[in-house]
């Protein structure tokens, strides 16, 4: 977390809670839109004048104005966002927030909107720890009108969970599933039911509230934190808040109407994450696996495990039946798994809740293609995982779930940035990746999956446990960013001090023309800025006082690429 953000915010406990902070990714802004009211996805950076010094960080405002009166969220940095109300008055806004932290503190903001510029002028109030806001400046702008919002979310979806909910306890895991129908109203509010649970306990229902940015992330009252498809189609979030002992990972898929067996007809890659050991004394068991299912169009199919943590190998034929909603059943050697279909028939995810065998399961699949390459991803990911990484060991599964973004560079190389993780330490790295012609995803040489042929979708799994780890993977990709305007997170491999080479981590800070790269460990002293440059919006140019290095770039839509002339390698921020 940056100085301004821990100042600000101190511990934001807004649906998803504190999380330690790590690198933070870019704000988007877009094309311009003519309409002249408030509403719409403003980003940039903001400068803070505080009692105790002077701060910059991303910042990013979602309106919805209806007359003169404004609602909606401010976000710094990568933090959960603050509910904002306000007013417009011609050009002139003011707008402001309650954090979330012990006594009320407010904060406000006030500036001026021309077009699809807003500037932030004043600012007021107090922080969490006692600090006082006396003023503030930026310039942000505004999103296209095609970006995602909550209408995005809009109807009936089957959603899917896998949890361990005994997360840090002595006795090790214990996982639990369910499958639940879920109806958002476009407007921010859902309601849900749970259909099947492998408890075998009371049905929960319930409802609660959600929160769709102009980037696809969705956030929900329930804590969770993901992605939603730019089509609207499809989900995954997770909760990676353990301080109840419990993480989880959730994918749901829009049902349809109208389909039938024959939308399920060829071969699927599924990839699966499990416990079986269920109930047992010694804790939870996790087992990874991918396996290929072919379904005929007709009602049938047959299944075989390509690879899984425990070394297995399994194969089984038997029945199918899709609903005209895409409700999905699977009938197989005295087993009934139950799940979705999506629309066009490429994505299928269905659960086990039976854990009278002491086994629960989730599995998300994808149908292989044809033709697709390296180029077919391409773009940056929410990619969300769910992990043990104590596989094999005598005191029983630890549980951890991670919220990532990866970069595809269309020719093979990959960087990451990790935005929560129920351990709290964030990474970043970097590494490569394959994708053969019918889809199989090959991730730095270990890590097996599949690509949705429209490049939008993918899953993978580490089915290695030799290491003590296996896990489970789905990524939903980002519409792509108009704007550079932020904070990156880079990572890159150089010569420390003639050390050798290792990675570094920096952070790059873009607001208008001007480009700062900065240690992130202290990024407001000034003796830790290490680069300064110019950024014309579409190449960049940058300086290193004292070492006499030029760097280059341009950004492409999802990332800015780097070269540096001292060789090291190319620079890929995400």
């Amino acid at each position: 977390m940056t100085r301004l953000l821990a100042i600000l915010l101190g511990c934001l406990l807004v649906l998803s809670g504190c999380s330690g902070g790590g690198g933070s990714s870019s704000a988007s802004v877009g094309n311009a839109v003519t309409s002249a009211s408030a509403t719409g996805r403003w980003s940039g950076t903001l400068t803070s004048h505080w009692s105790d010094g002077d701060f910059t960080d991303s910042f990013v405002v979602e309106f919805t104005q209806n007359g003169s009166n404004l609602t909606g969220t401010f976000t710094v940095g990568t933090e959960s966002p603050v509910n904002l109300t306000g007013t417009m008055s011609g050009s002139d806004f003011t707008f402001s927030g309650v954090l979330s932290c012990a006594g009320n503190h407010t904060v406000q903001f006030g500036g001026t909107i021309s077009g699809d510029t807003l500037t932030i002028t004043s600012a007021s109030g107090t922080s969490c720890n006692g600090a006082t806001l006396l003023g503030a400046s930026g310039t942000m702008t505004r999103a296209s009108n095609t970006a995602m919002s909550n209408a995005t979310l809009n109807g009936t979806y089957i959603m899917l969970q896998y949890i361990d909910d005994e997360v840090g306890l002595s006795q090790g895991g214990f996982s639990r599933t369910s499958r639940f129908e879920v109806r958002y109203d476009g407007a921010g509010n859902f309601n849900y039911q749970e259909l099947s649970s492998s408890t075998g306990g009371a049905l929960n229902s319930g409802s609660g509230t959600y929160s769709v940015a102009a980037d696809g992330t969705l956030t929900t009252s329930m804590g969770d934190v993901g992605v939603v498809a730019a089509d609207g189609n499809s989900f995954t979030t997770v909760d990676t808040d353990p301080s109840d002992n419990a993480v989880a990972i959730f994918v749901g898929v829009k049902k349809g109407a109208g389909l039938s067996n024959a939308v399920l007809n060829g071969t699927y890659t599924v990839g699966a994450i499990k416990d079986d050991a269920v109930n047992l004394t010694q804790g939870g068991h996790t087992v990874a696996n991918r396996f290929k299912v072919t379904f005929d169009g007709s009602g049938n199919f047959s299944v075989n495990v390509i690879e899984s943590s425990d070394g297995s190998s399994y194969s089984d034929s038997g029945t199918y039946s899709v609903e005209p909603d895409g409700t999905l059943t699977l009938n197989f050697s005295g087993y009934l798994r139950v799940g979705i279909v999506s629309v066009d028939g490429k994505t299928l995810a269905f659960a086990d809740t039976d854990a009278t065998d002491n086994e629960v399961g989730l599995y998300y699949g994808i149908k292989n293609g044809t033709g697709l390459s390296d180029a077919t991803l391409n773009g940056t990911y929410v990619v969300n995982l769910f992990m043990d990484d104590r596989v094999g060991l005598v005191q029983g599964g630890d549980s951890i779930t991670t919220r990532m973004e990866i970069y595809f560079d269309g020719s093979g190389n990959t960087t990451f940035t990790e935005i929560s993780t129920s351990t709290g330490n964030i990474e970043t790295g970097s590494g490569s990746y394959s994708i053969t012609a019918d889809g199989g995803l090959i991730i730095n040489g270990k890590f097996n999956g599949i690509v949705n042929s429209d490049g939008n979708s993918f899953t993978f799994s580490d089915t290695d446990a030799s290491d003590n780890d296996v896990a489970f993977f789905v990524g939903l990709k980002k519409p792509k960013e108009d704007s550079v305007a932020g904070i990156y997170a880079l990572t890159f491999f150089g010569d420390n001090a003639g050390a050798g080479w290792e990675p570094m981590y920096r952070e790059v800070v873009v607001s208008g023309q001007d480009v700062t790269i900065r240690y992130p460990y202290d990024p407001y002293d000034p003796s830790l800025i290490v680069g300064t440059g110019t950024f014309d919006g579409t190449n960049l140019s940058l300086t290193f006082p004292g070492s006499n290095a030029i760097a280059t770039g341009a950004y492409d839509g999802y990332a800015l690429d780097l070269n540096i002339s001292t060789g090291s390698r190319a620079l890929r921020m995400a």
